[in-house]
């Protein structure tokens, strides 16, 4: 299928902006904006039925805890 390729896309692009963004940001606040990043695209993920899943909706619980994540102090 053609979500199969996007691996290696990503993972260039990921590679990529790791090396021209760590140094200007941090490396602590690359990695909190790649880990809320990743936290609220599973969310949407979820709540849609992507990849042939059951759709699902966003518990109260993840929610918060992905407002904490994006909410962290840099």
């Amino acid at each position: 299928p053609w979500y199969a390729y996007m691996g290696g896309i990503f993972g260039a692009a990921w590679v990529t902006s790791a090396i021209y963004l760590a140094p200007k940001l941090g490396f602590a606040t690359f990695q909190l904006a790649a880990t809320a990043g990743q936290l609220l695209s599973g969310i949407v993920c979820d709540s849609i039925g992507l990849l042939h899943l059951t759709a699902s909706t966003p518990t109260p619980w993840r929610v918060i805890c992905t407002l904490f994540v994006v909410g962290a102090p840099r």
